[in-house]
């Protein structure tokens, strides 16, 4: 199997990028369990806006608790944990 190291993506408008890589997140979460995923955005709001609902539809049947709507967490079957994140403050993802 060959390695990836960067996905190229159409950069225009309107080009699915952010359909695309919601959908590999998901689909690298389900692969490689007890892992931590982030999607991110410039600021938590936007973020939160961009992929939160998306998130919770696409992933509700591999659930293992409830999301987290404080903290922005999806919890997997498989011990994975994605995070929607805001990038302005770096504390968010660090550790």
């Amino acid at each position: 199997m060959r390695r990836v190291g960067f996905y190229i993506l159409p950069p225009g408008r309107r080009s699915m990028k952010t359909l695309l890589s919601s959908r590999k997140v998901l689909i690298q979460s389900l692969r490689n369990p007890g892992h931590r995923y982030f999607q991110g955005a410039p600021t938590r709001q936007q973020a939160k806006a961009i992929f939160w609902d998306r998130l919770k539809q696409n992933t509700r049947s591999f659930w293992k608790t409830a999301p987290s709507e404080t903290e922005l967490v999806v919890r997997l079957l498989n011990d994975t944990e994605i995070h929607v994140v805001g990038l302005d403050k770096p504390q968010r993802i660090e550790g």
